[in-house]
């Protein structure tokens, strides 16, 4: 008799402790309030990559738009990465900055519904993602888009009607 209540306490505790862990990791809607330049809280399966140069060096030190405190004084060729959430009806960043020549890899990933990242003048498409998909999108700044700023959006339906855009914001 023993034995069992040992067993059955047991099984009690791993059940708690994955029910505890299951709440503290879990994405809930008040854990994506949209702002600008700001990384927001990601579900478990995605995850906020540091944005690094072309060297391997983190720009841990930066805003997440891929630009360092001293990206001024570095007019180097970056390469950036961006892991970004897709969900209904934004990006987990809304602002990316870039340089000409940078080249920019974002993996995509959707935490709630059916989206995909477009750049209309630049020529960009992502695959569509579906919730828990992932999409890999690669491109580089063009030499001619000193300057200039973009939209990216969502091309779904009516998303980019309902606010799903971004800015890509490229230095003289």
């Amino acid at each position: 008799m023993n034995k069992a209540v040992g067993s059955i306490t047991g099984l009690v505790i791993i059940v708690v402790l994955g029910v505890v862990g299951f709440l503290v990791t879990r994405d809930t809607p008040a854990d994506r309030d949209v702002q600008t330049d700001t990384a927001q809280t990601q579900p478990e399966s995605v995850q906020q990559s540091t944005p690094s140069n072309a060297a391997g060096t983190s720009l841990a030190g930066s805003d997440q738009s891929g630009q360092s405190d001293t990206a001024a004084e570095d007019p180097g060729v970056q390469d950036q990465n961006y892991a970004i959430d897709m969900f209904n009806f934004g990006y987990s960043i809304e602002q990316i900055k870039a340089a000409p020549g940078d080249t920019i890899t974002i993996d995509l990933s959707s935490s709630n519904g059916t989206h995909d990242f477009v750049i209309d003048e630049l020529n960009v498409r992502s695959d569509t993602v579906n919730t828990g998909g992932n999409a890999l999108v690669t491109f580089t700044i063009p030499q001619s888009a000193a300057g200039q700023t973009y939209e990216y959006y969502c091309s779904i339906m009516n998303h980019r009607a309902q606010g799903m855009v971004g800015k890509l914001v490229i230095s003289e």
